[in-house]
Formats: structure tokens, C-alpha cells, sequence
């Protein structure tokens, strides 16, 4: 947060009779300023200067933006209202529509109707939480709420609504040898770490001992040594103890190269009662890294932060998926067979090349027939599933939006999927509300569009993996990694920690299954439920199997319901 946040109340333009609302932080806040001819010196809210350039270039103004926003512009004067959404959505938009009305908010609550109604649940919604996660753009857990898809602009007016994609995938460069790449890749991420670091509180930053949040610190560090006026930065890590994917010998590592203070903590102190105390904007526990305590919060109510700096969307930005697919469709069949992350055993090596092979198909069919095997039809509904469940059962395949052109590589193809598909959507959107809800400003660097465009960007020959299939974002930031994270190859998992945490919460899903009316019976039947309960206490602690994750989904389902009704709603 810095001084020009006290201005980002909305605001009315008495001249052309609209107002101003929305969540605007800029990065690129001084081009728009010269694009647009405002002086440096006449104070603007970010908020402020997208709406002045809504007035100078009407609906193209978000693609002129770089930054994390969201805001909504109506006019009174014709009756309608234009919202724009960051390309990644990275700030929430909703939305609710009639002939009568349209009104749009940054959190769910907002739109609810007065306590008392009846409430309309979007089914389909919760058929995809009680599934396997998020498969369609949009929607919430409430019929007549939107939320708008991030890269796109919403005009509504009485007539109807339109949603429209403004970002698109930006064309291959092949103007740059793999070294000018790399200080490019390497330059553009500094500068969206220190956009980020933007503050006049502490600032909180998470720091997991993996590559994308060490990556973040490192770059801080560098950036805080060539500017000490900043505000304290504290580091923030949750550690498995004895788990497989314990990282604190690699967190130790991180916080003796930085002078940042930190705060540990064990990710096995469950927090029971998380499960009983959802919010009204939809079902799910309230946990932190690992499924554990949050201790990240309340490090940051402690030391007056208002800021979270994490390393979410990295994975999916650095890995580039398709390069065999290129590698085979470019004729280097021998050199593909040779890599060490293709080689394995004979039979996955065997099993591997026909999967190569469709680097001869177009790459845009290819990229929808793999996202169709990974978001496969289930079988037949589960036996605790109730009425409405199995009435609109199977769940359908993850809607992904394809761009319909011809696409230079695989790579770029299976790239642009993965950042705009609703699972990733989802963990973006999930990690904002974290923050949110505790009055904090989630910032994500490796969610920077210009991160983002400049991996887009890279031709397909320049991510061969060489034994390393994130090699490209190695050799760019290999200075932002302590020595000891040179030598680290791959990650345990963390599922023995979500399972020990997530059991933790098995008895407040009983209690709540012993007593009360059972508001989920439309979804879920109350005894297939108890008999989940049963299977999962005979399981191993250390199973993070699916029924373990379905009862917690099943839990979090009827404490919202019931959350909903005690707040006055009819459900």
C-alpha cells in the first residue's frame, strides 16, 4: 500500500454523469501518464488515471494496462456499464444482470440479496466443487452472480450483456538469441518484483524453499540493497518436519543469503474449527500453506502488513509443455530419445513416443485432446451423491478456450491453455481471497503480463529441456538461487501433510452430520456421506485419498449451506 491508495474510494464525473468503481494497481502507472498527457505532478489514484483512459481509448483501455485490476464504469446518461478485468485475473469482478439492473462488486457478498430472500445456488457450481475442481469460467456458487473471466471487458446494458477476451497471445520472436532471452526473461521479472515490493507498510512474502518464491526473495533482495528506504520485508514458511517434502534445509538456505526476518512455522498445527466458520461468499476451509495454520496472517496483523507477495503461477508459466510434441514434429527424433527428461525405463520411454508423435497434428487439436484425457468423464455417480447430483451428472471436461489460429508451436499452444484454463483461474482467484479476506493485497510476480508474454513469446526451439525441462527459467534467474537450491532436483509431496491436516477436520464433518437438518441432501446423501466418514477413519493417516478430499469438500458444502441459513438466507 503507499499514499496514493487513500484515494481509491469510487467517484462521480459530474461532466459526462458516470461513476467509478473498482481495485486498480498499476505498474506501468507513468507510460499511461505520458500516453495520456497527465503530468507527474497532478495527483491520480490508479483508479483514476484507468478511468481517464477509459475516456481517451474506450474498451481497448485494459490491453494499454499492465497491473492487477478490476473496475466498472457506469454511465447514466446511456444506461450501461463497462468492466474490465486484469489479463490473469488477478482482482475479482462479479457481476449481477437484469433487464431492471446490473451491479458489479470485488466480493461475492456484495451482490447477495437482503437477508430473507431465497437464495438461487448455481448447481452446476456445486456439482464441480463435490467433483474434481473447477471446469467452467464464471460461475460462482450463486446462479444470477458472474464472475468476470480475467483478460476480458463486460459491457452490459438493458438490451443484454456481452463479455469480449481484449488479451490475446502475443506473436514468436525469433529476434533473440537464447542469451538475450534470458537477460530479457531475467530483467522483466526483476522489474515485476520490484513493482510489486511497492509499499509504505511491511510487506509479508512467502517463502516456501521452492524455486518461484526463492526466486522472489533473492530478486528483493537485490532490489532492497539498491534502495534501503524500503519497508521491512518478512519472510513467511510453513515446514513439514519428517515429511518428504520438508524444504527447510532449502528455507534455511533462503533466509541466511537475505537480511529479511522470518517467521517459521509447523504446517501440522491443524486449526479445527476452520470448517465451521466458512464466509457467506462460498464453501471451503479456511487453512493455510499445507492445510495448516495461518500463520502468514496473522504474522501480518502482527507487524501491520498489508501486503502478500507468492510465488503462485509459476509452475504453470516456466514448464513448457509440448516441447517433445515440437521437438518430434521438427524432425530432431534422435536428439528427443537422447534427453535425460524424456529417457527412462525402455517401457516409458516406449509409451512416450506416440504421445510425441502427435506433434504432427495441429497444435490446437492437440492441446484440446490433452486437456480432454487430463479432465476425463468420471464413471457413474458416486454412491453418496444425492438427487440433483446424479441428475446432472457426469461432470463435463474442463472448458478451455482455444484460440482459433494457426499456432507456431506446441509449446505456445499448450502454454496459453494452461494460464487461461478455470483450474489455474481458480487457484489465482483463491489466492487473492485469501488476502482479501484479512485486508491484505495479494501480489503475484510471475502473474505479471509481461512475465507472462515474454514466456509466450519464446520460440519452441529456445525451451528444449538439455535435462532440465525448466531450463529456460533456470538459466535466466540462476542468480536468484542460493547455491544450496542448485543442487536440488524435484520436490517431495506434500500429500501425507494435507491428509494429516485434513483428517484433523473429520470431526467437525461428524458433528455437523449428527445434528441438524441436512441442507446438502439435494447434493449429497446423508448416509453415503457417514459411510465416507467410516472408510476414511480405517484409512492410512497418510492417504490423501479422494474419499479424504470428497468428505472435506462434502463438509465445507453443508457449514456453508447452514452459514447461509443462519444468516437469514432460505436455501
Amino acid at each position: 500500500m503507499v499514499a496514493r491508495d487513500l484515494e481509491v474510494a469510487p467517484f462521480l464525473d459530474p461532466v459526462r454523469n458516470t461513476l467509478v468503481a473498482g481495485d486498480v494497481r498499476l505498474y506501468n502507472a507513468e507510460e499511461v501518464r505520458r500516453a495520456l498527457g497527465v503530468p507527474a505532478s497532478e495527483p491520480l489514484s490508479d483508479l483514476a488515471l484507468a478511468y481517464r483512459g477509459y475516456l481517451q481509448w474506450g474498451e481497448d483501455v485494459p490491453a494499454r494496462l499492465v497491473g492487477d485490476f478490476a473496475f466498472s464504469v457506469w454511465n447514466e446518461g446511456s444506461r450501461s456499464l463497462f468492466a474490465a478485468r486484469d489479463q490473469l485475473g488477478v482482482r475479482p469482478l462479479y457481476y449481477r444482470w437484469s433487464r431492471e439492473r446490473v451491479s458489479s462488486a470485488s466480493d461475492v457478498r456484495q451482490l447477495l440479496p437482503p437477508a430473507g430472500s431465497r437464495i438461487a445456488l448455481d448447481e452446476d457450481q456445486i456439482l464441480d466443487s463435490l467433483a474434481k475442481g473447477i471446469r467452467r469460467h464464471g460461475k460462482t456458487f450463486f446462479r444470477d452472480i458472474t464472475l468476470l473471466r480475467p483478460g476480458h471487458i463486460l459491457v452490459a446494458t438493458s438490451r443484454g450483456i456481452a463479455q469480449r477476451r481484449y488479451w490475446f497471445p502475443p506473436a514468436i520472436r525469433q529476434d533473440r538469441s537464447y542469451r538475450e532471452t534470458c537477460e530479457e526473461l531475467k530483467a522483466t521479472f526483476k522489474r515485476a518484483v520490484r513493482d510489486r515490493l511497492e509499499s509504505d507498510r511491511p510487506i509479508i512474502a512467502h517463502s516456501s524453499g521452492g524455486f518461484d518464491s526463492t526466486t522472489i526473495v533473492m530478486a528483493a533482495d537485490e532490489i532492497y540493497r539498491e534502495d534501503s528506504g524500503r519497508p521491512p520485508l518478512w519472510l513467511a514458511s510453513a515446514l513439514a518436519p519428517g515429511a518428504p517434502c520438508d524444504d527447510g534445509v532449502y528455507i534455511e538456505a533462503v533466509t541466511r543469503h537475505v537480511p529479511f526476518a522470518a517467521r517459521t512455522w509447523s504446517a501440522f498445527e491443524t486449526e479445527l474449527g476452520n470448517i465451521i466458520e466458512p464466509t457467506l461468499a462460498s464453501p471451503g476451509l479456511r487453512v493455510g500453506p499445507g492445510g495448516g495454520p495461518r500463520r502468514d496472517l496473522e504474522l501480518a496483523r502482527e507487524v501491520g502488513a498489508r501486503v502478500l507477495i507468492a510465488g503462485v503461477g509459476g509452475d504453470d508459466v516456466r514448464a513448457p509443455s509440448g516441447i517433445f510434441r515440437d521437438m518430434a514434429a521438427n524432425g530432431r527424433w534422435l536428439e528427443l530419445i537422447r534427453d535425460p527428461t524424456f529417457r527412462g525405463s525402455l517401457r516409458r520411454t516406449w509409451r512416450g513416443l506416440p504421445r510425441a508423435a502427435l506433434g504432427f497434428l495441429p497444435p490446437s487439436v492437440v492441446t484440446s485432446l490433452v486437456a480432454r484425457r487430463r479432465t476425463k468423464v468420471l464413471g457413474p455417480p458416486p454412491a453418496w451423491a444425492g438427487p440433483a447430483l446424479r441428475a446432472s451428472w457426469p461432470p463435463p471436461p474442463e472448458n478451455l478456450e482455444l484460440i482459433r489460429r494457426a499456432w507456431p508451436s506446441h509449446v505456445a499452444s499448450e502454454l496459453w491453455a494452461r494460464v487461461t484454463r478455470p483450474h489455474v483461474a481458480g487457484i489465482i482467484h483463491h489466492t487473492s481471497l485469501y488476502g482479501a479476506h484479512e485486508g491484505l493485497e495479494v501480489r503475484l510476480p510471475y502473474l505479471d503480463v509481461r512475465v507472462v508474454e515474454l514466456f509466450l513469446s519464446v520460440p519452441w526451439h529456445d525451451r528444449i529441456p538439455h535435462g532440465n525441462l525448466r531450463r529456460l527459467a533456470h538459466d535466466a534467474l540462476t542468480d536468484y538461487l542460493p547455491p544450496e537450491l542448485l543442487l536440488r532436483r524435484g520436490q517431495g509431496s506434500w500429500r501425507s501433510v494435507w491428509s494429516r491436516n485434513f483428517r484433523g477436520v473429520v470431526p467437525s464433518i461428524e458433528a455437523l452430520m449428527r445434528s441438524g437438518d441436512w441442507l446438502a441432501a439435494p447434493y449429497v446423501d446423508r448416509g453415503g456421506a457417514r459411510q465416507l466418514v467410516d472408510r476414511v477413519a480405517k484409512s492410512s493417516p497418510d492417504d490423501l485419498s479422494d474419499e479424504v478430499i470428497t468428505l472435506l469438500r462434502i463438509g465445507s458444502l453443508e457449514a456453508w449451506l447452514r452459514a447461509l441459513a443462519g444468516a437469514g438466507f432460505r436455501v
